[in-house]
């Protein structure tokens, strides 16, 4: 192809470029990002969900993805920050009642406190003892550390061992993984 070929197909491509939420179906075949990932994302999501849990899509674009999954709406969350796709959301996902905060700042996603108790409430043994009650003051603390920096951190642990059974001997450690955030 000659320049000028080549330049008149990419004006052309340029000018209808528009997107509605996060849909790339244009270009579907013709790009390729996600592919060479080692998981299954989508997998990954319904082997764990399970309908009485909360879900929260991050950056959920026009929120395809997430209504994919079919998740209940009233357990459903979701946060956006490019503003078109904010409106995009506030049409498409708030009338089903999905719960949509505007959102750019990875640090300062809006689901305050609330979403921490229930998490300290279903993990007990990871907080043995707690309540509102007992622990009221210091989540009042934790509310002031939202609002001045916008997150709250904890460090956790998570272990991955894949291993497998050889024919005569045992267990064989196939991958270690240690991960501390």
């Amino acid at each position: 192809m000659t320049n000028d070929e080549l330049r008149r197909i990419w004006e052309k491509e340029e000018s209808i470029a528009r997107i509605e939420g996060w849909d790339f179906s244009h270009i579907h075949g013709r790009y390729e990002e996600e592919n060479a990932l080692p998981w299954d994302y989508e997998t990954i999501i319904h082997e764990v969900l399970r309908d009485d849990m909360k879900l929260l899509d991050y950056d959920t674009g026009g929120g395809e993805f997430l209504l994919s999954l079919h998740h209940p709406y009233g357990n459903t969350a979701a946060t956006e920050g490019y503003p078109p796709n904010v409106e995009y959301c506030r049409k498409k996902l708030l009338p089903l009642g999905i719960d949509l905060r505007e959102c750019s700042d990875a640090s300062r996603i809006p689901f305050d406190v609330g979403g921490f108790v229930w998490f300290a409430r279903i993990i007990e043994w990871e907080f043995p003892g707690f309540s509102v009650g007992k622990c009221f003051d210091r989540l009042l603390e934790l509310q002031k550390t939202i609002e001045t920096e916008g997150k709250i951190t904890g460090t956790t642990h998570r272990f991955l061992i894949v291993a497998r059974k050889p024919a005569e001997d045992g267990l064989e450690l196939i991958t270690p993984a240690l991960e501390e955030f």
